[in-house]
Protein backbone atom coordinates (compact mmCIF):
# COMPACT_ATOMS: atom_id res chain seq x y z
CA UNK A 1 0.00 0.00 0.00
CA UNK A 2 3.01 2.32 0.35
CA UNK A 3 3.01 3.05 -3.40
CA UNK A 4 -0.67 4.01 -3.49
CA UNK A 5 -0.42 5.97 -0.24
CA UNK A 6 2.66 7.78 -1.53
CA UNK A 7 0.85 8.80 -4.72
CA UNK A 8 -2.15 9.97 -2.69
CA UNK A 9 0.12 12.03 -0.42
CA UNK A 10 1.60 13.72 -3.51
CA UNK A 11 -1.86 14.50 -4.90
CA UNK A 12 -3.02 15.85 -1.53
CA UNK A 13 0.08 18.06 -1.26
CA UNK A 14 -0.64 19.45 -4.74
CA UNK A 15 -4.25 20.09 -3.83
CA UNK A 16 -3.40 21.74 -0.48
CA UNK A 17 0.01 23.44 -0.83
CA UNK A 18 -0.08 24.68 2.78
CA UNK A 19 0.70 21.14 3.99
CA UNK A 20 3.32 20.36 1.34
CA UNK A 21 5.93 19.69 4.00
CA UNK A 22 7.53 16.47 5.34
CA UNK A 23 6.49 17.45 8.89
CA UNK A 24 2.80 17.05 7.92
CA UNK A 25 3.09 13.95 5.70
CA UNK A 26 2.25 11.50 8.49
CA UNK A 27 -1.34 12.79 8.76
CA UNK A 28 -2.24 13.96 5.26
CA UNK A 29 -4.08 10.78 4.23
CA UNK A 30 -6.99 11.95 6.39
CA UNK A 31 -7.66 14.41 3.53
CA UNK A 32 -7.96 11.61 0.97
CA UNK A 33 -11.82 11.75 0.87
CA UNK A 34 -11.57 15.27 -0.58
CA UNK A 35 -9.84 13.75 -3.60
CA UNK A 36 -11.99 10.72 -4.33
CA UNK A 37 -15.11 10.39 -2.15
CA UNK A 38 -18.60 11.69 -2.79
CA UNK A 39 -19.80 14.15 -1.52
CA UNK A 40 -16.54 15.32 0.14
CA UNK A 41 -14.90 16.01 -3.22
CA UNK A 42 -17.67 18.52 -4.05
CA UNK A 43 -16.73 20.78 -1.11
CA UNK A 44 -16.96 24.54 -1.71
CA UNK A 45 -13.42 25.73 -2.43
CA UNK A 46 -14.14 29.39 -1.72
CA UNK A 47 -15.61 28.58 1.70
CA UNK A 48 -12.63 26.36 2.51
CA UNK A 49 -10.15 29.10 1.62
CA UNK A 50 -12.00 31.81 3.55
CA UNK A 51 -12.49 29.71 6.69
CA UNK A 52 -8.87 28.53 6.74
CA UNK A 53 -7.60 32.07 6.23
CA UNK A 54 -9.72 33.40 9.11
CA UNK A 55 -8.69 30.52 11.41
CA UNK A 56 -5.03 31.30 10.74
CA UNK A 57 -5.64 35.03 11.30
CA UNK A 58 -7.53 34.41 14.55
CA UNK A 59 -4.75 32.09 15.72
CA UNK A 60 -2.43 35.11 15.91
CA UNK A 61 -4.39 36.01 19.03
CA UNK A 62 -3.69 32.51 20.30
CA UNK A 63 -5.21 32.73 23.76
CA UNK A 64 -8.67 33.81 22.55
CA UNK A 65 -9.00 31.26 19.75
CA UNK A 66 -7.34 28.49 21.79
CA UNK A 67 -9.80 29.04 24.64
CA UNK A 68 -12.80 29.10 22.30
CA UNK A 69 -11.75 25.92 20.47
CA UNK A 70 -11.01 24.22 23.77
CA UNK A 71 -14.49 25.05 25.05
CA UNK A 72 -16.18 23.88 21.84
CA UNK A 73 -13.85 20.91 21.25
CA UNK A 74 -16.43 18.24 22.13
CA UNK A 75 -19.13 19.87 19.99
CA UNK A 76 -16.78 20.17 17.01
CA UNK A 77 -15.74 16.52 17.39
CA UNK A 78 -19.39 15.45 17.46
CA UNK A 79 -20.07 17.63 14.40
CA UNK A 80 -17.35 15.75 12.49
CA UNK A 81 -18.98 12.47 13.52
CA UNK A 82 -22.40 13.63 12.29
CA UNK A 83 -20.88 14.93 9.06
CA UNK A 84 -19.12 11.60 8.45
CA UNK A 85 -22.43 9.79 8.91
CA UNK A 86 -24.17 12.20 6.54
CA UNK A 87 -21.41 11.79 3.94
CA UNK A 88 -21.75 8.00 4.09
CA UNK A 89 -25.50 8.21 3.49
CA UNK A 90 -26.56 6.95 0.06
CA UNK A 91 -28.62 10.03 -0.85
CA UNK A 92 -25.98 12.21 -2.47
CA UNK A 93 -25.90 10.54 -5.88
CA UNK A 94 -29.54 9.42 -5.91
CA UNK A 95 -31.54 10.53 -8.93
CA UNK A 96 -35.34 10.41 -8.63
CA UNK A 97 -37.29 8.66 -11.36
CA UNK A 98 -40.58 10.59 -11.18
CA UNK A 99 -42.41 13.27 -9.17
CA UNK A 100 -43.69 10.85 -6.52
CA UNK A 101 -40.27 9.33 -6.06
CA UNK A 102 -38.75 12.81 -5.79
CA UNK A 103 -41.33 13.93 -3.21
CA UNK A 104 -40.75 10.81 -1.11
CA UNK A 105 -37.01 11.38 -1.32
CA UNK A 106 -37.37 14.95 -0.04
CA UNK A 107 -39.76 14.03 2.77
CA UNK A 108 -37.90 10.97 4.06
CA UNK A 109 -34.27 11.86 3.36
CA UNK A 110 -33.66 15.55 2.62
CA UNK A 111 -35.77 17.11 5.38
CA UNK A 112 -34.39 15.16 8.38
CA UNK A 113 -30.84 15.40 7.01
CA UNK A 114 -31.12 19.16 6.48
CA UNK A 115 -32.29 19.70 10.06
CA UNK A 116 -29.51 17.54 11.50
CA UNK A 117 -26.89 19.26 9.37
CA UNK A 118 -27.90 22.75 10.48
CA UNK A 119 -28.12 21.90 14.19
CA UNK A 120 -25.52 19.16 14.53
CA UNK A 121 -22.85 20.29 12.07
CA UNK A 122 -23.21 23.89 10.84
CA UNK A 123 -23.92 25.37 14.28
CA UNK A 124 -20.87 23.83 16.06
CA UNK A 125 -18.62 24.61 13.10
CA UNK A 126 -19.55 28.31 13.03
CA UNK A 127 -19.91 28.93 16.77
CA UNK A 128 -16.18 29.68 17.34
CA UNK A 129 -16.27 32.43 14.68
CA UNK A 130 -19.43 33.96 16.18
CA UNK A 131 -17.87 33.68 19.65
CA UNK A 132 -14.69 35.52 18.63
CA UNK A 133 -16.72 38.14 16.74
CA UNK A 134 -18.77 38.93 19.84
CA UNK A 135 -15.65 39.16 21.99
CA UNK A 136 -14.14 41.59 19.48
CA UNK A 137 -17.33 43.67 19.58
CA UNK A 138 -17.37 43.47 23.40
CA UNK A 139 -20.76 41.75 23.39
CA UNK A 140 -22.15 38.88 25.48
CA UNK A 141 -21.41 35.37 24.19
CA UNK A 142 -24.57 33.89 25.72
CA UNK A 143 -27.49 32.55 23.68
CA UNK A 144 -25.59 31.54 20.56
CA UNK A 145 -28.22 29.36 18.88
CA UNK A 146 -28.21 28.77 15.15
CA UNK A 147 -30.13 31.98 14.37
CA UNK A 148 -27.90 34.22 16.50
CA UNK A 149 -24.79 32.53 15.13
CA UNK A 150 -25.84 33.18 11.53
CA UNK A 151 -26.68 36.79 12.42
CA UNK A 152 -23.23 37.22 13.95
CA UNK A 153 -21.53 35.50 11.03
CA UNK A 154 -23.13 38.06 8.68
CA UNK A 155 -20.93 40.69 10.41
CA UNK A 156 -17.69 38.79 9.74
CA UNK A 157 -15.66 38.09 6.58
CA UNK A 158 -17.69 34.85 6.35
CA UNK A 159 -20.87 36.79 5.58
CA UNK A 160 -21.41 34.87 2.32
CA UNK A 161 -22.05 31.70 4.33
CA UNK A 162 -25.10 33.22 6.01
CA UNK A 163 -26.91 33.45 2.66
CA UNK A 164 -26.87 29.64 2.30
CA UNK A 165 -28.75 29.13 5.58
CA UNK A 166 -32.55 29.29 5.08
CA UNK A 167 -34.14 30.01 8.46
CA UNK A 168 -37.76 29.68 7.28
CA UNK A 169 -37.03 26.33 5.64
CA UNK A 170 -35.24 25.10 8.76
CA UNK A 171 -38.07 26.24 11.08
CA UNK A 172 -40.71 24.76 8.80
CA UNK A 173 -39.01 21.35 8.95
CA UNK A 174 -38.39 21.57 12.71
CA UNK A 175 -41.92 22.67 13.67
CA UNK A 176 -44.08 20.96 11.07
CA UNK A 177 -44.68 24.01 8.93
CA UNK A 178 -44.62 22.20 5.59
CA UNK A 179 -47.30 22.23 2.90
CA UNK A 180 -46.93 20.20 -0.30
CA UNK A 181 -48.25 22.04 -3.35
CA UNK A 182 -48.30 21.15 -7.04
CA UNK A 183 -44.60 21.01 -8.04
CA UNK A 184 -43.67 23.15 -5.00
CA UNK A 185 -43.25 22.94 -1.24
CA UNK A 186 -44.25 25.79 1.07
CA UNK A 187 -42.43 26.30 4.37
CA UNK A 188 -43.70 28.63 7.11
CA UNK A 189 -42.55 29.46 10.63
CA UNK A 190 -44.37 30.52 13.79
CA UNK A 191 -44.00 34.20 12.92
CA UNK A 192 -45.99 33.83 9.72
CA UNK A 193 -43.02 33.99 7.34
CA UNK A 194 -43.25 31.62 4.41
CA UNK A 195 -41.16 30.59 1.43
CA UNK A 196 -41.84 28.38 -1.59
CA UNK A 197 -39.36 26.17 -3.36
CA UNK A 198 -39.62 23.71 -6.22
CA UNK A 199 -38.56 20.12 -5.59
CA UNK A 200 -35.26 20.59 -7.41
CA UNK A 201 -34.54 23.79 -5.48
CA UNK A 202 -34.96 22.00 -2.13
CA UNK A 203 -32.51 19.30 -3.23
CA UNK A 204 -30.04 21.92 -4.47
CA UNK A 205 -30.27 23.80 -1.16
CA UNK A 206 -29.43 20.60 0.70
CA UNK A 207 -26.50 19.86 -1.64
CA UNK A 208 -25.17 23.39 -1.07
CA UNK A 209 -25.37 22.88 2.70
CA UNK A 210 -23.46 19.58 2.51
CA UNK A 211 -20.76 21.15 0.31
CA UNK A 212 -20.55 24.15 2.62
CA UNK A 213 -20.08 21.94 5.70
CA UNK A 214 -17.46 19.82 3.93
CA UNK A 215 -15.57 22.98 2.97
CA UNK A 216 -15.55 24.17 6.60
CA UNK A 217 -14.57 20.68 7.80
CA UNK A 218 -11.64 20.56 5.39
CA UNK A 219 -10.43 23.94 6.69
CA UNK A 220 -10.64 22.71 10.29
CA UNK A 221 -8.70 19.53 9.44
CA UNK A 222 -5.86 21.43 7.81
CA UNK A 223 -5.80 24.03 10.59
CA UNK A 224 -5.45 21.38 13.30
CA UNK A 225 -2.92 19.52 11.16
CA UNK A 226 -0.68 22.61 10.98
CA UNK A 227 -1.17 23.41 14.69
CA UNK A 228 -0.81 19.87 16.07
CA UNK A 229 2.85 20.13 17.09
CA UNK A 230 2.17 23.46 18.83
CA UNK A 231 -0.09 22.27 21.64
CA UNK A 232 -3.55 22.78 20.15
CA UNK A 233 -6.07 20.11 21.23
CA UNK A 234 -7.27 18.20 18.17
CA UNK A 235 -10.95 17.11 18.26
CA UNK A 236 -11.26 13.40 19.00
CA UNK A 237 -13.09 12.55 15.76
CA UNK A 238 -10.41 14.18 13.60
CA UNK A 239 -7.79 11.98 15.28
CA UNK A 240 -9.97 8.91 14.67
CA UNK A 241 -10.27 9.82 10.99
CA UNK A 242 -6.49 10.18 10.75
CA UNK A 243 -6.04 6.74 12.35
CA UNK A 244 -8.61 5.24 9.98
CA UNK A 245 -6.89 6.55 6.84
CA UNK A 246 -3.32 5.84 7.96
CA UNK A 247 -4.05 2.18 8.82
CA UNK A 248 -6.56 1.38 6.08
CA UNK A 249 -5.61 -1.28 3.54
CA UNK A 250 -7.28 -3.97 1.42
CA UNK A 251 -7.84 -6.30 4.39
CA UNK A 252 -8.09 -3.89 7.32
CA UNK A 253 -10.13 -0.83 8.28
CA UNK A 254 -11.09 1.03 11.46
CA UNK A 255 -14.84 1.32 11.96
CA UNK A 256 -15.01 3.34 15.20
CA UNK A 257 -13.15 4.33 18.37
CA UNK A 258 -14.94 4.66 21.72
CA UNK A 259 -13.39 5.92 25.00
CA UNK A 260 -14.28 3.64 27.92
CA UNK A 261 -13.12 2.43 31.34
CA UNK A 262 -11.91 -1.01 32.41
CA UNK A 263 -10.79 -1.95 35.91
CA UNK A 264 -10.20 1.69 36.77
CA UNK A 265 -8.13 2.31 33.63
CA UNK A 266 -8.88 4.71 30.80
CA UNK A 267 -9.32 2.61 27.70
CA UNK A 268 -9.82 3.34 24.02
CA UNK A 269 -11.87 0.62 22.35
CA UNK A 270 -10.98 0.41 18.67
CA UNK A 271 -13.39 -1.50 16.43
CA UNK A 272 -11.64 -2.91 13.37
CA UNK A 273 -12.88 -4.89 10.39
CA UNK A 274 -10.68 -7.58 8.83
CA UNK A 275 -11.15 -9.20 5.45
CA UNK A 276 -8.57 -11.96 5.11
CA UNK A 277 -7.91 -15.60 5.97
CA UNK A 278 -4.26 -14.78 6.63
CA UNK A 279 -3.44 -14.44 10.35
CA UNK A 280 -0.08 -12.77 9.69
CA UNK A 281 -1.72 -9.86 7.85
CA UNK A 282 -4.12 -9.26 10.73
CA UNK A 283 -1.27 -9.52 13.25
CA UNK A 284 0.82 -6.87 11.46
CA UNK A 285 -2.17 -4.55 10.97
CA UNK A 286 -3.17 -4.91 14.64
CA UNK A 287 0.35 -3.99 15.82
CA UNK A 288 0.44 -1.01 13.47
CA UNK A 289 -2.99 0.15 14.66
CA UNK A 290 -2.02 -0.11 18.34
CA UNK A 291 1.16 1.93 17.85
CA UNK A 292 -0.51 4.60 15.69
CA UNK A 293 -3.55 4.78 17.99
CA UNK A 294 -1.35 5.87 20.88
CA UNK A 295 0.48 8.30 18.59
CA UNK A 296 -2.62 10.01 17.17
CA UNK A 297 -4.96 9.57 20.17
CA UNK A 298 -2.67 9.63 23.24
CA UNK A 299 -3.61 9.68 26.91
CA UNK A 300 -5.14 6.22 27.45
CA UNK A 301 -3.86 3.49 29.78
CA UNK A 302 -5.00 0.70 27.49
CA UNK A 303 -5.86 0.33 23.81
CA UNK A 304 -8.23 -2.52 23.04
CA UNK A 305 -8.81 -3.83 19.53
CA UNK A 306 -12.08 -5.60 18.73
CA UNK A 307 -11.67 -7.37 15.38
CA UNK A 308 -14.72 -8.35 13.36
CA UNK A 309 -14.55 -10.48 10.21
CA UNK A 310 -16.90 -12.60 8.11
CA UNK A 311 -14.20 -15.23 7.62
CA UNK A 312 -13.09 -15.56 11.27
CA UNK A 313 -14.34 -15.68 14.82
CA UNK A 314 -14.45 -12.48 16.86
CA UNK A 315 -10.85 -11.38 17.42
CA UNK A 316 -9.19 -9.05 19.87
CA UNK A 317 -5.89 -7.60 21.07
CA UNK A 318 -4.86 -5.37 23.98
CA UNK A 319 -1.99 -2.89 24.24
CA UNK A 320 -0.32 -1.25 27.26
CA UNK A 321 -0.88 2.45 26.67
CA UNK A 322 1.73 3.61 29.22
CA UNK A 323 4.44 1.45 27.65
CA UNK A 324 3.51 2.68 24.14
CA UNK A 325 3.75 6.26 25.33
CA UNK A 326 7.16 5.70 26.92
CA UNK A 327 8.55 4.15 23.74
CA UNK A 328 7.18 6.99 21.61
CA UNK A 329 8.65 9.65 23.89
CA UNK A 330 12.02 7.83 23.88
CA UNK A 331 12.04 8.00 20.08
CA UNK A 332 11.82 4.25 19.53
CA UNK A 333 12.44 3.43 15.87
CA UNK A 334 12.54 -0.39 15.93
CA UNK A 335 9.42 -2.56 15.86
CA UNK A 336 11.22 -5.16 17.98
CA UNK A 337 11.21 -2.79 20.98
CA UNK A 338 7.40 -2.81 21.01
CA UNK A 339 7.28 -6.50 21.87
CA UNK A 340 6.23 -5.97 25.49
CA UNK A 341 3.35 -3.63 24.63
CA UNK A 342 1.02 -6.38 23.34
CA UNK A 343 -0.84 -8.16 26.14
CA UNK A 344 0.16 -11.85 26.32
CA UNK A 345 2.04 -11.29 23.04
CA UNK A 346 -1.16 -12.36 21.34
CA UNK A 347 -3.52 -11.10 18.66
CA UNK A 348 -6.49 -13.44 18.92
CA UNK A 349 -7.78 -14.13 15.40
CA UNK A 350 -8.83 -17.57 14.12
CA UNK A 351 -9.68 -17.57 10.39
CA UNK A 352 -12.17 -20.07 8.98
CA UNK A 353 -10.51 -21.84 7.21
CA UNK A 354 -6.85 -21.05 7.74
CA UNK A 355 -4.98 -20.62 4.46
CA UNK A 356 -2.05 -22.91 3.67
CA UNK A 357 1.29 -21.12 3.37
CA UNK A 358 1.39 -21.28 -0.45
CA UNK A 359 -2.14 -19.95 -0.84
CA UNK A 360 -1.34 -17.24 1.67
CA UNK A 361 1.55 -16.06 -0.52
CA UNK A 362 -0.68 -16.05 -3.60
CA UNK A 363 -3.26 -14.07 -1.64
CA UNK A 364 -0.58 -11.53 -0.71
CA UNK A 365 0.42 -11.14 -4.36
CA UNK A 366 -3.22 -10.55 -5.34
CA UNK A 367 -3.61 -7.91 -2.63
CA UNK A 368 -0.39 -6.23 -3.76
CA UNK A 369 -1.59 -6.19 -7.38
CA UNK A 370 -4.98 -4.72 -6.48
CA UNK A 371 -3.40 -2.10 -4.25
CA UNK A 372 -0.92 -0.92 -6.89
CA UNK A 373 -2.83 -1.42 -10.14
CA UNK A 374 -3.88 2.23 -10.14
CA UNK A 375 -0.21 3.22 -10.27
CA UNK A 376 0.41 0.83 -13.19
CA UNK A 377 -2.65 2.14 -15.05
CA UNK A 378 -1.48 5.69 -14.45
CA UNK A 379 1.90 4.93 -16.03
CA UNK A 380 0.17 3.31 -19.00
CA UNK A 381 -2.05 6.37 -19.46
CA UNK A 382 0.99 8.61 -19.39
CA UNK A 383 2.78 6.56 -22.06
CA UNK A 384 -0.25 6.32 -24.38
CA UNK A 385 -1.56 9.85 -23.78
CA UNK A 386 -4.85 8.46 -22.41
CA UNK A 387 -7.32 10.49 -20.38
CA UNK A 388 -8.57 9.38 -16.99
CA UNK A 389 -12.21 8.46 -17.65
CA UNK A 390 -14.87 8.20 -14.94
CA UNK A 391 -18.35 7.09 -16.00
CA UNK A 392 -20.72 8.99 -13.69
CA UNK A 393 -23.93 7.51 -15.10
CA UNK A 394 -24.92 5.46 -18.14
CA UNK A 395 -28.24 3.98 -19.25
CA UNK A 396 -29.28 1.86 -22.25
CA UNK A 397 -32.63 0.82 -23.71
CA UNK A 398 -33.58 -1.08 -26.87
CA UNK A 399 -34.62 0.56 -30.11
CA UNK A 400 -35.15 -1.74 -33.12
CA UNK A 401 -32.07 -3.97 -33.44
CA UNK A 402 -29.72 -2.02 -31.15
CA UNK A 403 -29.41 -0.14 -27.89
CA UNK A 404 -29.63 3.58 -27.28
CA UNK A 405 -26.94 4.79 -24.86
CA UNK A 406 -27.02 7.95 -22.80
CA UNK A 407 -24.03 8.62 -20.60
CA UNK A 408 -22.43 11.30 -18.43
CA UNK A 409 -18.65 11.16 -18.21
CA UNK A 410 -15.98 13.06 -16.31
CA UNK A 411 -12.53 13.16 -17.93
CA UNK A 412 -9.24 14.58 -16.70
CA UNK A 413 -5.67 14.70 -17.91
CA UNK A 414 -3.25 13.77 -15.11
CA UNK A 415 -0.24 14.87 -17.13
CA UNK A 416 -1.22 18.15 -18.77
CA UNK A 417 -4.04 20.36 -19.93
CA UNK A 418 -7.24 19.15 -21.55
CA UNK A 419 -7.47 20.07 -25.21
CA UNK A 420 -9.83 19.20 -28.07
CA UNK A 421 -7.13 17.06 -29.72
CA UNK A 422 -6.62 14.79 -26.71
CA UNK A 423 -10.38 14.47 -26.12
CA UNK A 424 -10.81 13.57 -29.80
CA UNK A 425 -8.14 10.89 -29.44
CA UNK A 426 -10.06 9.27 -26.56
CA UNK A 427 -13.55 9.23 -28.14
CA UNK A 428 -13.59 5.47 -28.76
CA UNK A 429 -12.42 4.73 -25.20
CA UNK A 430 -15.14 6.97 -23.78
CA UNK A 431 -17.85 5.26 -25.85
CA UNK A 432 -16.56 1.79 -25.04
CA UNK A 433 -16.36 2.42 -21.28
CA UNK A 434 -19.80 4.06 -21.23
CA UNK A 435 -21.42 1.10 -23.00
CA UNK A 436 -19.67 -1.40 -20.72
CA UNK A 437 -20.81 0.51 -17.62
CA UNK A 438 -24.43 0.60 -18.81
CA UNK A 439 -24.47 -3.10 -19.77
CA UNK A 440 -23.02 -4.14 -16.41
CA UNK A 441 -26.03 -2.59 -14.69
CA UNK A 442 -28.38 -5.00 -16.51
CA UNK A 443 -29.28 -8.52 -15.43
CA UNK A 444 -27.12 -11.21 -17.06
CA UNK A 445 -30.10 -12.80 -18.85
CA UNK A 446 -31.48 -9.50 -20.14
CA UNK A 447 -31.17 -9.65 -23.97
CA UNK A 448 -30.64 -5.87 -24.15
CA UNK A 449 -27.24 -6.45 -22.54
CA UNK A 450 -26.00 -8.20 -25.68
CA UNK A 451 -27.41 -5.96 -28.42
CA UNK A 452 -25.00 -3.81 -30.49
CA UNK A 453 -24.96 -0.07 -30.10
CA UNK A 454 -27.46 1.75 -32.33
CA UNK A 455 -27.29 5.28 -31.01
CA UNK A 456 -25.12 6.98 -28.36
CA UNK A 457 -25.17 10.38 -26.73
CA UNK A 458 -22.37 10.91 -24.23
CA UNK A 459 -22.02 14.16 -22.27
CA UNK A 460 -18.37 14.86 -21.39
CA UNK A 461 -17.34 17.14 -18.49
CA UNK A 462 -13.99 18.47 -17.31
CA UNK A 463 -15.06 18.74 -13.63
CA UNK A 464 -17.04 16.27 -11.56
CA UNK A 465 -20.51 16.89 -10.13
CA UNK A 466 -23.31 14.88 -8.57
CA UNK A 467 -25.20 12.73 -11.05
CA UNK A 468 -28.43 14.66 -10.52
CA UNK A 469 -26.54 17.88 -11.24
CA UNK A 470 -25.05 16.52 -14.48
CA UNK A 471 -28.44 15.57 -15.89
CA UNK A 472 -29.62 19.18 -15.91
CA UNK A 473 -26.26 20.86 -16.37
CA UNK A 474 -27.00 22.92 -19.48
CA UNK A 475 -24.21 24.81 -21.28
CA UNK A 476 -22.01 25.45 -18.25
CA UNK A 477 -18.31 26.12 -18.73
CA UNK A 478 -17.38 22.64 -17.46
CA UNK A 479 -19.26 20.90 -20.30
CA UNK A 480 -16.68 19.89 -22.91
CA UNK A 481 -19.21 18.65 -25.43
CA UNK A 482 -21.42 15.77 -26.51
CA UNK A 483 -20.15 12.67 -28.33
CA UNK A 484 -22.75 11.27 -30.71
CA UNK A 485 -22.78 8.01 -32.63
CA UNK A 486 -25.79 7.01 -34.74
CA UNK A 487 -26.48 3.83 -36.71
CA UNK A 488 -30.31 3.90 -36.56
CA UNK A 489 -31.69 6.13 -39.30
CA UNK A 490 -34.99 6.93 -37.62
CA UNK A 491 -33.21 8.55 -34.64
CA UNK A 492 -32.35 12.16 -35.35
CA UNK A 493 -29.31 13.62 -33.63
CA UNK A 494 -29.76 16.95 -31.87
CA UNK A 495 -26.90 19.44 -31.55
CA UNK A 496 -26.35 21.52 -28.46
CA UNK A 497 -27.16 25.19 -28.89
CA UNK A 498 -24.30 27.04 -30.56
CA UNK A 499 -22.13 23.94 -30.62
CA UNK A 500 -19.19 23.34 -32.96
CA UNK A 501 -19.65 20.09 -34.91
CA UNK A 502 -16.59 17.91 -35.40
CA UNK A 503 -17.67 14.97 -37.55
CA UNK A 504 -15.89 11.72 -38.40
CA UNK A 505 -17.96 9.11 -40.27
CA UNK A 506 -20.76 7.99 -37.93
CA UNK A 507 -19.12 9.43 -34.82
CA UNK A 508 -19.01 13.11 -34.11
CA UNK A 509 -18.34 15.52 -31.31
CA UNK A 510 -20.47 18.59 -30.77
CA UNK A 511 -18.18 20.88 -28.77
CA UNK A 512 -19.45 23.38 -26.26
CA UNK A 513 -18.36 26.56 -28.05
CA UNK A 514 -17.29 28.36 -24.86
CA UNK A 515 -15.05 25.46 -23.79
CA UNK A 516 -13.68 24.83 -27.30
CA UNK A 517 -12.64 28.43 -27.93
CA UNK A 518 -11.00 28.66 -24.50
CA UNK A 519 -8.99 25.43 -24.80
CA UNK A 520 -8.22 25.08 -28.51
CA UNK A 521 -5.44 27.68 -28.53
Amino acid sequence: MSGTNGLDRQNIAQMFPIIDSPSYSECTLSLRPYLYSSPEKYYQHSVFENVLQILLEYSNDQETLREVLKETNTDISRAFLFLNEANRDMIHEENSRDDMDELRFIDQSIHPSYLRMTEGVLRPFLKPFAYVSRIQRDKSVEGLDIHNIMDEISRTPLADISSIYRSVLRNGIAHGGISYLDKEIRYHDKKGNEEKYSHSEVINIFDELIDLCNGIACAYRIFYLTKQPKGWITPHQISIDVLHQETSCAWWSIEACVPSERAGLNQLAIYAKANTHDYSKVFVSAIQTGILAEYFIPGYDRYFLSIKAKMANQGWAGFDGKRLRELRQDGCASIDEYKGTLENDLVFYIPRPKLPLRLSKINSWLHAFRANKSIVYREVREQLDFLSIQIRDAQVHRNLWGVVLESYVHVSNDFGELSPSIVRKNVRRILKKSLKHARNKLFMLNPVRYLPIGHARVHVFQNDYRIRRLRGFGLGEDLIGVIQSNYISRIKTININGGIVDSEKRQRIVWNRAWYEKNST
